[in-house]
């Protein structure tokens, strides 16, 4: 480790004795965790009191099926699995066409039933305008018979 004079060694801050550390060689060992073992016992006990391994994996993954390499590891425990999820979701599928279509045609059966149920009313208007049309007509035919036999 290099010296700056006058200094000691645990007077440096933590950013001073990186930087005048000398580097020395780092390796990743993230892919499987039996690794990053086998990179812890290939160190001294001493760096291995020093050395803090943070390691953070991430990934994201959206669709009906699991990621090609989780698939892969599926099907390593479950012969047939990726099949049969693929069945599954076609079934799953044609029911949900099924359900969309039986919708769609219970909302037509719905509207012609609305227009049956419109055109209805609009009879049973007419109906009821024809029938006070005629109470109108009796009623001044019995008005006018009546002033006609009392005037005579």
């Amino acid at each position: 480790m290099l010296q700056q004079s006058g200094e000691k060694d645990s007077e440096k801050s933590p950013e001073q004795k990186r930087q005048t550390e000398e580097p020395r060689p780092v390796t990743l060992a993230h892919k499987l965790p039996e690794e990053l073992e086998k990179a812890l016992l290939n160190l001294p006990a001493a760096e291995k009191e020093r050395l803090i391994f943070t390691t953070m994996r991430e990934e994201q993954f959206q669709g009906p099926f699991p990621h090609p390499r989780h698939a892969a590891e599926y099907e390593k425990i479950c012969p047939g699995f990726l099949a049969r999820s693929l069945a599954m979701a076609e079934k799953a599928q044609t029911a949900n066409i099924e359900i969309a279509g039986q919708k769609l045609e219970n909302e037509r059966l719905a509207i012609a039933n609305k227009h049956l149920e419109i055109e209805a009313q609009i009879q049973h208007d007419k109906q009821d305008s024809e029938d006070t049309k005629r109470g109108q007509y009796l009623g001044f035919s019995v008005l006018t018979a009546l002033i006609a036999a009392a005037v005579f």
